[in-house]
């Protein structure tokens, strides 16, 4: 089996250039993927074993770096299932280390990616077969020992947490929403819906410019998505997450409105001023122009274009949109 190289661990990293933590991780990623090789045989093409070796890596960067994404999960599945992980049963649960590297997390995580393989070819696999709790153990002990050793992603724990978020920095928080909803552990399917409904739409013949058709379903699949974990969309998994961490904390009054059709009726130096044409006596909305496509609008005129809106703001607040079809 080829190796993993550090350019694909860097797709799935909000910066650009790697560092010695990346190649630690790489590394990591490769020895697991030797584990998965061992146990899948060629049921599955190489890349997706390359896939899975690394979103399980990405769980332990997190689970070292302290991200909070799995102390997210786990609390989430509490208040949902009585317990931390799913399929837990009491007895281990006495044995679980909130915080560390736990079998059971990686019991749950081959299944869920494995299974994600599996329905493609509209198959079931049960999350209690034996099998996985062997590849698991197997795993755990190798990350076990690492654990001791495992550097923190200061870069990755930096841009989560290093400058508090303020009601105006959308198109942080946006970076912040794609890097999670593309990037993430939590959405193993995301990057492969996002291709299927791109496809789609490109083979209905639609004479739509690529780059706003690609543009308008990545801006859905952000804030409309189910495919992540505990079926919550990212904007869901964002609040979340940043609940525990003072300076995300305005993460929670983030809501994702539906898209709606918006007459255009004028700006000012900060503010373009919109119409909601799906009320009967629409009120005018101000979008902060820094939150918006502009050079997609450089046709507008006033009380003629109408924009398709799908709007992402804060709780009380309506000034922060995004174009998603203008």
């Amino acid at each position: 089996m080829k190796k993993i190289y550090v350019k694909e661990w860097m797709l799935f990293q909000p910066y650009e250039r790697q560092d010695e933590v990346d190649t630690y991780y790489v590394n990591v990623a490769n020895h697991i993927a030797g584990c998965l090789k061992d146990f899948v045989g060629g049921r599955y093409p190489e890349h997706s074993v390359h896939g899975i070796a690394i979103y399980l890596t990405l769980w332990f960067q997190d689970v070292i770096s302290q991200t909070g994404i799995w102390q997210a999960f786990s609390e989430e599945c509490r208040k949902r299932y009585g317990c931390l992980v799913p399929f837990m049963t009491p007895e281990k649960e006495k044995d679980y280390y909130p915080g560390e590297v736990n079998p059971e997390d990686l019991q749950f995580l081959l299944w869920h990616y494995l299974q994600c393989m599996e329905k493609q070819a509209g198959g079931v696999l049960n999350p209690e077969n034996p099998a996985f709790e062997e590849l698991a153990n197997q795993i755990y002990d190798y990350l076990s020992e690492e654990f001791q050793v495992a550097p923190e992603n200061e870069r990755l724990h930096a841009m989560l947490y290093g400058e508090a978020f303020g009601e105006n920095d959308y198109m942080r928080y946006r970076s912040v929403l794609e890097w999670f909803h593309f990037c993430s552990y939590v959405g193993f399917e995301n990057r492969g819906e996002y291709q299927r409904v791109v496809d789609t739409v490109a083979r209905m013949g639609q004479n739509v410019n690529p780059h706003i058709l690609s543009y308008d379903v990545k801006q859905n699949i952000l804030f409309e998505g189910r495919k992540n974990l505990l079926s919550l969309t990212s904007v869901e998994w964002l609040a979340l997450v940043g609940k525990s961490h003072p300076e995300t904390a305005l993460w929670a009054e983030v809501k994702a409105l539906p898209q709606e059709m918006y007459l255009y009726e004028g700006e000012d130096e900060k503010f373009l001023f919109v119409k909601d044409l799906s009320k009967k006596e629409g009120e005018q909305l101000s979008i902060r122009k820094d939150s918006l496509n502009m050079d997609s609008l450089k046709a507008r005129k006033e009380g003629v274009t109408i924009l398709s809106l799908a709007f992402c703001a804060c709780d009380n607040s309506n000034d922060n949109g995004e174009v998603i079809q203008p």
